[in-house]
């Protein structure tokens, strides 16, 4: 990669890490939060990428972002809201969540 490329492909990453840590730290809504260390996790992994330390990158995404996946999965099994509510409340992301994922799995 040319210099000036990685210049700027850092000074990218840095920003958008430097912005989902501060939503990270100050968020109210723990879903909120996790997203957004989830975000910064996985920038992290593209400095990691950027220096050339490929194993380290896919072990960051792979570790500790599946560990905020897990984190998500509790911050969201510990609201306190009926299913029915949130299936009537928004039933378009359902349906596009599962079409995303009917897509991801034809894909792999």
């Amino acid at each position: 990669m040319k210099p000036i490329l990685i210049g700027i492909t850092f000074y990218l990453i840095s920003a958008v890490v430097i912005v989902s840590a501060v939503i990270a730290v100050f968020a109210r809504d723990i879903v909120r939060a996790a997203f957004a260390l989830f975000f910064t996790l996985c920038e992290i992994a593209g400095f990691y990428f950027l220096v050339g330390a490929d194993f380290l990158a896919v072990a960051q995404i792979v570790i500790y972002a599946g560990g905020i996946m897990v984190l998500l999965l509790f911050g969201i099994l510990l609201t306190h809201r009926d299913v029915e509510d949130l299936w009537t409340e928004s039933r378009i992301t359902y349906i596009a969540g599962a079409l995303g994922g009917l897509v991801l799995y034809l894909l792999l």
